[in-house]
């Protein structure tokens, strides 16, 4: 499902191919805003480029279905941040002008998209990929939304995802829901997007707009990223603020920006975030690598090597893959139904035109609508346990304790700890790749702070680099010296 004004539609595809860069798959955000601030183009031109695209790729061609709805606002958006670019750039006085564009923001006349379960109030739904909320009114827009548009940043709409973050059933399909049907990854429509954050993960790796913002309570930012092969963030949660956002757990969730270029993330993640990640360039860095077949990025490490990164190979991967023990303790589930029930309850209380309340009407919303939701096909047992399980409420010391075990064995377990590996091997940071998943499951655990970075041109090619909080500069450190290794999907 795609929406979008036919005459909006119209409107935004008359114009010529955009053609500022020759490149813009290589264009990072501040040379989009000097672009813009120099009048080399118009935030109305980048908008047609992106909207040619999206209906050349993302309607038509490979139908990557990741845009589920616009926001109706885009031209009038587009045309009001033109004409303050034009009221600065009248400014005689460089400093004038300067202090003019500080004051529109870094991201003025920029098109970011959100995941569905972010909330905006440009007359777009806010429904996790449900159709259970679908037309319903938040009360405000998301606080990171908030920061994006204070940033002069234009939502550009809703990207898809596996509906309710992937936390419906077990067995949901990556990048599916009722409401927008199913993501395409753009390197191979014959694998998975992977999710939740799907549609972030497509759109920016087809270039359908300047980035795109997710959510992760569990390598859902980490994984379409790394399925995707762009720049993913997830910051370590409660760095980033999470009201406004349909939630699974308080304690695990965490908005973060996916990207074509690392810097662009930098930039974002220090926008939507209570402090910032000051760059870092040529401090020494020791990594330790957990992967399968270390050959398969010998260019990314070629790349490390030569700016003088040090690296240490842990014989551990295929040992932490299959240790199903590992996950056993950590009790995923039972941690995170902890918050879900009342957390989502919470949420759903701050809305208006709906009568979606609880998790309850969610799950009898399912049963009613049994064909479009695929109740079939997926089901809703996780939202079936959620429903009955233990909660903060109803039994507040189990659920501590289980969630400070988790936090003990993401950080500290013998074997697989992050602290534990950064301790023992003497490095700064732990760097994994798409099979053996070592970086994204315990920083998950752990609550830290995780980096997909983009190497090659087929999925899973990227590596994701972990590290313990407040040592996030590493990251966009080693994040920034692979940069320029991802091959855009040929989507021709």
């Amino acid at each position: 499902m795609f929406l979008l004004p036919l005459l909006l539609l119209a409107q935004l595809l008359s114009a010529e191919k955009f053609s500022i860069f020759p490149d813009m798959e290589k264009v990072s955000i501040a040379e989009l805003r000097k672009g813009l601030q120099n009048g080399n183009f118009s935030s109305q031109e980048l908008l047609q480029f992106y909207s040619k695209r999206i209906q050349k790729y993302d309607k038509n061609g490979p139908r990557l279905n990741s845009i589920i709805e616009l926001n109706p606002n885009l031209k009038s958006e587009a045309m009001a941040a033109d004409r303050k670019i034009t009221d600065c750039r009248k400014l005689q006085q460089s400093n004038q002008r300067d202090a003019c564009f500080k004051k529109l923001g870094p991201f003025h006349g920029l098109f970011i998209l959100v995941k569905d379960n972010i909330a905006t109030t440009d007359g777009t739904s806010t429904a996790a990929g449900s159709l259970a909320l679908v037309g319903s009114i938040v009360p405000r827009d998301a606080e990171i939304v908030r920061r994006l548009r204070n940033a002069g940043a234009i939502i550009m709409g809703k990207a898809g995802l596996s509906e309710w973050a992937n936390y419906r059933s077990y067995n949901m399909s990556d990048g599916w829901s009722a409401r927008g049907g199913q993501v395409v990854n753009p390197y191979d429509p014959s694998v998975t997007p992977l999710g939740s954050s799907s549609g972030c993960g497509v759109s920016v790796a087809a270039n359908l707009a300047t980035a795109c913002i997710g959510t992760e309570t569990l390598g859902s930012i980490i994984s379409p990223a790394m399925a995707n092969v762009v720049y993913g963030f997830k910051p370590a949660p409660g760095n980033v603020s999470i009201d406004g956002i349909i939630p699974i757990t308080s304690d695990n969730d965490v908005p973060g920006p996916l990207c074509r270029l690392n810097a662009d993330c930098l930039e974002i993640h220090n926008t939507l975030a209570s402090s910032n990640i000051l760059a870092r360039a040529n401090a020494p860095i020791r990594v330790g690598v957990v992967l399968t077949d270390p050959k398969k990025f010998s260019k990314a490490f070629k790349r490390l090597r030569t700016n003088k990164v040090e690296i240490v190979q842990l014989d551990m991967a295929q040992e932490f893959y299959n240790d199903e023990e590992l996950y056993i303790q950590m009790n995923l589930d039972a941690v995170f139904n902890c918050r879900f029930k009342d957390d989502l309850q919470s949420y759903l209380s701050t809305l208006k035109n709906t009568t979606i309340r609880t998790l309850s009407d969610v799950i009898q919303f399912n049963i009613n609508n049994a064909k479009v939701e695929k109740m079939e096909e997926y089901g809703q047992d996780s939202f079936l346990v959620a429903n009955s399980a233990r909660t903060f409420k109803t039994n507040p010391r189990f659920c501590r304790r289980a969630l400070k075990n988790l936090r003990k064995i993401g950080t500290s377990h013998p074997s697989y700890g992050i602290d534990t590996l950064l301790a023992k091997y003497k490095v700064d940071a732990l760097i994994s790749d798409i099979d053996t998943y070592y970086s994204g499951i315990m920083a998950g655990a752990a609550g830290y702070p995780v980096i997909a970075v983009p190497i090659g041109n087929e999925f899973g090619s990227s590596l994701q680099i972990t590290t313990r909080t407040g040592r996030e500069q590493v990251l966009f450190q080693l994040g920034g010296i692979m940069e320029g290794l991802r091959i855009p999907p040929s989507l021709n």
